[in-house]
């Protein structure tokens, strides 16, 4: 290869190179950029700001943000957001569940058990216990501990849904497995009480300690209350 080859391949390597540099700068401040929208948005949320949320939530889904998406779906299932509008937190929830997010499915199944925006003419999401069954379970599947839990509430009898308390266990066992203190309440009131396995005081004792452990207030109530009983 002649030297001057040798210099133009050179060339294009150092060309490729910083092509290459840039591009992961662009893509690391893309990530930076969504991040601080985010955050701005999440602190004005939590100050009742919604106006400046909306802003700044719409400003990371522009740019392809799950939780921007999903920020505008809380706005719109947020009745004193004054932003209300269910039809619209349902079509926000959709478009993060289609990039991936469990926790948006999570919300779709909520969507779909509470309904909303219900008139004398039409709902914008007609309740659908069975719908948002489907994307509790979706939700867990995805690694979303609290589609498990939601999962198995509705198998202690919600309307439409059978009783079927098997069940209720084993999706409260999946989301305390993936260490959802929850579940492990739940776990330990269905010993306690009953619920489709033979009452053990010990065995519910034993799920409201672990609860109790892992910062679940109610856990630790019902272990006294438990313990007073006894």
């Amino acid at each position: 290869m002649t030297r001057t080859a040798k210099n133009i391949l050179k060339i294009a390597l150092i060309s490729l190179c910083c092509m290459a540099s840039l591009f992961a700068h662009d893509n690391q401040t893309k990530a930076q950029q969504i991040k601080q929208y985010l955050s701005i948005a999440h602190k004005a949320y939590h100050r009742k700001n919604y106006n400046k949320a909306f802003t700044y939530f719409q400003k990371a889904a522009d740019m392809g943000s799950v939780k921007g998406y999903i920020g505008l779906g809380d706005l719109y299932s947020d009745y004193d957001s004054g932003f209300s509008d269910y039809a619209q937190a349902l079509f926000y929830y959709k478009k993060a569940a289609d990039l991936g997010s469990a926790e948006a499915y999570f919300c779709l199944g909520y969507l779909y058990e509470v309904g909303g925006d219900c008139d004398r003419f039409e709902c914008a999401v007609k309740p659908d216990n069975k719908k948002a069954l489907q994307y509790f379970k979706k939700a867990g599947d995805m690694g979303y501990a609290a589609g498990y839990l939601d999962a198995g509430s509705m198998y202690e009898g919600d309307e439409g849904i059978p009783k079927d308390y098997a069940k209720a266990k084993e999706y409260y066992q999946k989301a305390a497995d993936m260490g959802e203190p929850a579940a492990y309440s739940n776990l330990g009131i269905m010993y306690a009480h009953g619920k489709g396995v033979k009452p053990d005081k010990e065995k519910a004792r034993q799920y409201y300690q672990k609860a109790c452990n892992m910062g679940f207030d109610t856990s630790c109530w019902l272990l006294k209350e438990l313990k007073h009983k006894n």
